[in-house]
């Protein structure tokens, strides 16, 4: 079955991207596991996510650890054998597990997993029950198992999603932070406020500032790309962004001029220089 090699490099390349190996406990999880566990009446339930090396619980109930190595893992079993759902009813009468010892409990005896799955048939990892007693698991029970595993994914598709859309909307205050500089740093240069689609060199810009600027195209014309930097000063953020302006040529075959383009960096306050 495809995705259930442990180190199958695509399976490891889906799973990654999750985000969820080695993170901190979240309700949801939680909530699902502590029915799960209510629903088995077993002292252990997990949502285990398996790598090549080692497994983690994202959710644990009742265990006071929440990593294993492989092992140590019940789990791996589901990945060796290919199975859909993988119940040892007792340990001790099951020759995978004759030589087991599990960390901080060796007295398991019982163990029932389902695999966590992708749409694409990539396995991650289980849904399971553990006890220190024998049990058996009738039709209805192991069918609730696996739907309860079901819902797990795609709360891990809907986490990746959330934390995806985060990354989107740091970088758009990222870029409203560069915006507001660089209409500063105009500001600061022009005397006024930038206005979008302004010509610099116009007859309403004084004298000085023209010749600021034009000293600009000139110096570009002359040897190319080069940068300014300036200190900005946030008064509605009580701090102040070094900006990086990089000044450089290009010809507009619309209008058929040489413009000047001037692209902004938002530099590390840390970071200090000289002004030119």
């Amino acid at each position: 079955m495809k995705g259930s090699n442990i180190l199958d490099t695509n399976r490891l390349k889906t799973l990654m991207p999750f985000d969820v190996m080695d993170t901190h406990p979240e309700l949801i999880y939680d909530k699902i596991i502590s029915l799960v566990a209510a629903i088995y009446n077993t002292l252990t339930s997990l949502i285990s996510l398996v790598d090549n090396n080692w497994q983690f619980f994202k959710s644990h109930y009742d265990i006071g650890y929440n990593e294993t190595t492989l092992e140590e893992s019940f789990c791996k079993h589901i990945f060796k054998d290919v199975v859909e759902l993988l119940i040892v009813e007792n340990t001790q009468n099951d020759k995978r597990f004759a030589y087991f010892q599990v960390k901080e409990n060796p007295n398991i005896r019982f163990y029932a997993g389902t695999y966590l799955t992708t749409s694409n048939g990539f396995r991650l990892g289980t849904t399971c029950v553990l006890d220190n007693e024998s049990k058996e698991l009738n039709d209805i029970r192991i069918n609730g198992l696996k739907t309860l595993a079901k819902q797990v994914v795609p709360i891990f598709k809907l986490r990746k999603t959330k934390k995806l859309e985060e990354k989107r909307k740091e970088k758009v205050l990222k870029r409203s932070d560069a915006n507001f500089t660089f209409h500063e740093l105009v500001k600061k240069i022009q005397g006024r406020p930038f206005k979008v689609g302004k010509p610099v060199f116009s007859n309403g810009v004084s004298t000085k500032t023209k010749d600021k600027w034009k000293s600009y195209f000139d110096r570009a014309l002359t040897c190319g790309r080069f940068l300014v930097k300036q200190k900005i000063q946030h008064s509605k953020k009580f701090l102040d962004t070094y900006g990086l302006a990089s000044f450089d040529l290009m010809y507009n075959k619309k209008v058929e001029k040489w413009v000047l383009l001037v692209f902004l960096k938002i530099l590390p306050q840390k970071f200090y220089f000289n002004k030119y």
